[in-house]
């Protein structure tokens, strides 16, 4: 997430009182996707938002998902990366429905539970030539 203009949308949300929370799954399947993901915490926490990791264990947390008000809800199969958004063709459901927000919602809210906060200096740490290499080979190869 070094995406200047998904940053400054972080940053209107968190000012207008919107929680942003991106969870990232530990251990990932494949470095390339740590480095990628991890580079971009400090953008998201610089931004207002809050970065979660998640331990998964066996199964690699894989969810792309937005939930609004409780009642909206997106899933979807995009990366967070210029290929995903300008090159391949991803898929997006907009669900607008309450009893299928709240149980989206509670398995989040799961996730978040058994999940830790990534403190400023953390991110700060993802700053560095490697995860730097690995988000970029992973904007158009990811």
């Amino acid at each position: 997430l070094a995406n200047s203009e998904l940053a400054k949308m972080i940053k209107e949300a968190s000012q207008r009182g919107v929680r942003v929370n991106f969870i990232l799954g530990e251990p990932a399947k494949y470095p390339k996707f740590h480095y990628s993901s991890y580079y971009g915490a400090k953008s998201i926490l610089d931004a207002g938002g809050k970065v979660w990791i998640h331990q998964s264990g066996n199964s690699p947390l894989h969810y792309k998902t937005i939930l609004v008000d409780g009642n909206l809800v997106e899933v979807g199969s995009a990366n967070l990366n210029f290929r995903s958004y300008h090159l391949s063709k991803e898929v997006c459901l907009v669900i607008e429905d309450k009893a299928s927000a709240e149980k989206i919602k509670a398995t989040l809210q799961g996730i978040l539970e058994n999940s830790r906060e990534m403190a400023s200096h953390e991110a700060h740490s993802y700053r560095n030539p490697r995860y730097f290499l690995g988000w970029l080979l992973m904007q158009l190869g990811g």
